[in-house]
């Protein structure tokens, strides 16, 4: 049986696909000028790039491949370093930093777990 957790971290992590993915098509459907079409054309694809790896993620930690885990701990341990680095921008009222450092702490912590480990 899969731990709760998971499927927490399964459908938070697709959810963030499909907004990447909703994104890339704003980016293609949203301008009309040659500039922007050329721009749009080059945020299209890398929205939809990282779309299609966050949703294969997504897919990985749901069917408990241990390669999922992995990416997504080290994901996990960037966000920190990144969130720590802007952490002062958070004092100025900025809280999605702050969020950003708990939710990478709290899934890095958790990934680690033993029992977690298993499942994989």
């Amino acid at each position: 049986m899969k731990p709760l957790g998971i499927k927490i971290l399964s459908i938070s992590v697709g959810l963030v696909g499909i907004i990447f993915l909703s994104f890339g098509f704003a980016f293609i459907f949203g301008h009309n000028s040659v500039f922007n079409k050329l721009t749009s054309f080059i945020a299209a694809s890398s929205t939809f790039y990282f779309g299609s790896v966050t949703l294969g993620l997504s897919l990985g930690l749901w069917y408990l491949k241990d390669w999922a885990r992995i990416f997504l701990l080290g994901l996990g341990t960037i966000g920190i370093i990144f969130s720590i680095a802007v952490l002062p921008s958070a004092l100025t009222g900025n809280l999605i930093v702050v969020a950003s450092l708990f939710a990478a702490i709290t899934t890095v912590w958790y990934l680690s777990r033993p029992n977690v480990k298993k499942m994989f």
